[in-house]
């Protein structure tokens, strides 16, 4: 069953867009630890990053230990602080491979899938899928959307039977312009809940378009023009063409993607599922710059502190 399974992913990759990046690409661009080290340094700082310790231009040459240092200075950097690579024994190659793995692939990758691609135990394969999704999480930072006379979708979701806990019925907040969408897990549908997210994340003038339900009555107070959709009438397409299927369509999406693959999801770790899935929607037109997003965007360098980073 485990050949087959990884057939069958095989499979679902080798029938995605031609846009995507094929393997033979990967091997040739990362083929060894140093290629991932150059391009993660790269990605991050650049040949003309001044040395935090002399404050001078310098060069930077890679250690057969995968640390870079200071031609002036002697400064030791390794590239891999401050990402969720560090502290991590398993390889950049692996790593990267994976997240291409997880870009590319229309479903999400199981961890015994991740385990038989790479070699690496199970308890390992886990932790890197589960890092990599909180890295993603923190791509998806929620951003301003709408503005004057733009359409914003709004609509809230249950995912029942999702997670291991019988009485759980996770909440989930959807805000769309109908091109990108945004997620937030909601302790409930009510008011006090909804109006602060939207509040902050929809500009002032956009046309907020939602269903009938009775938080969102009242939306003209924050500067919004509101339609609604009454759904209890069969109503699902306004006279004036007030809708709310594209974040309707992507609600059945979420939750096919979660099913398919995985039985159950802890409750603590949904949230990470939840964003993998916004992230892929997303950048669903250029899989290719979501994966670089991800082996290449991370936080903010750590600020010199006198000692060796990493």
């Amino acid at each position: 069953m485990g050949k087959l399974a990884d057939d069958r992913v095989m499979q679902r990759l080798d029938s995605c867009s031609s846009s995507l990046l094929s393997y033979d690409w990967f091997f040739s661009r990362f083929p060894d630890q140093r290629s991932c080290c150059n391009f993660l340094f790269q990605s991050r700082l650049g040949n003309d990053w001044p040395c935090p310790r002399c404050g001078r231009q310098t060069k930077w040459h890679l250690s057969r230990y995968y640390y870079y240092g200071c031609q002036r200075c002697g400064y030791q950097l390794r590239p891999k602080a401050g990402t969720i690579f560090a502290r991590s024994k398993i390889d950049l190659q692996r790593w990267f491979f994976v997240a291409l793995l997880m870009c590319q692939s229309p479903r999400s990758v199981p961890a015994q899938f991740v385990k038989r691609a790479t070699g690496l135990g199970e308890q390992a394969a886990w932790s890197l899928g589960d890092r990599l999704r909180s890295h993603m999480e923190w791509l998806g930072q929620p951003r301003l959307l709408g503005g004057p006379g733009k359409v914003i979708e709004v609509d809230e979701t249950f995912l029942p039977n999702v997670v291991r806990s019988e009485r759980a019925r996770i909440k989930v907040l959807g805000i769309t312009d109908r091109s990108q969408v945004m997620t937030f897990i909601t302790k409930d549908r009510k008011r006090e809940t909804i109006w602060p997210i939207l509040r902050k994340f929809v500009a002032p003038g956009s046309i907020v378009n939602t269903d009938g339900w009775k938080a969102y009555r009242g939306l003209e107070a924050l500067g919004f023009e509101h339609r609604f959709v009454n759904h209890l009438k069969g109503e699902w397409v306004g006279k004036d063409g007030t809708s709310t299927l594209f974040i309707d369509g992507y609600w059945a999406r979420l939750k096919h993607f979660l099913s398919r693959t995985h039985v159950r999801i802890n409750e603590a770790h949904i949230g990470k599922y939840i964003k993998e899935y916004e992230l892929r929607f997303n950048h669903r037109n250029d899989r290719t710059a979501m994966f670089f997003r991800v082996i290449g965007e991370h936080p903010e360098f750590p600020a010199y502190t006198g000692r060796t980073l990493g």
